[in-house]
């Protein structure tokens, strides 16, 4: 993705930049997430979380039966927002090194849209 500012808009890039250095880590992990991949529990063929975190534009994690892929955008209409204080949280719960419930309450992680989807989302990593 190419992306071209017409005006002095730094704020919005370093945005776009600390959102692709999101992506870049993701990357980074993917042979360890895929190992823990557990798309059998999604009932539909492709479900599309859109992941907010803290004031960056958002990332969308496109996942399947089979498959998943971490993208900066997405041509599908989310079907659950996430919102994540930072991007460790996020790490934390895709990785099962945090309790996404005490993170619930400590008001780093919430949810907006199908909350049966986002209860999914949070054993989606977690095969075993």
């Amino acid at each position: 993705m190419i992306i071209v500012y017409w005006s002095n808009d730094t704020t919005r890039y370093l945005m776009e930049q600390k959102t692709l250095k999101i992506l870049d880590i993701l990357n980074e992990r993917r042979l360890l997430l895929s190992k823990m991949y557990n798309g059998e529990i999604l009932d539909k063929d492709l479900v599309v979380f859109q992941i907010a975190i803290d004031s960056k534009p958002a990332i969308f994690l496109e996942a399947s039966r089979k498959d998943f892929v971490f993208k900066s955008e997405t041509s599908s209409t989310p079907d659950v927002t996430l919102f994540f204080d930072a991007a460790e949280t996020l790490l934390a719960i895709l990785l099962n090194e945090a309790n996404a419930n005490d993170l619930f309450l400590q008001g780093l992680y919430r949810s907006d849209g199908n909350i049966i989807l986002s209860q999914l989302f949070l054993f989606l990593f977690q095969r075993g």
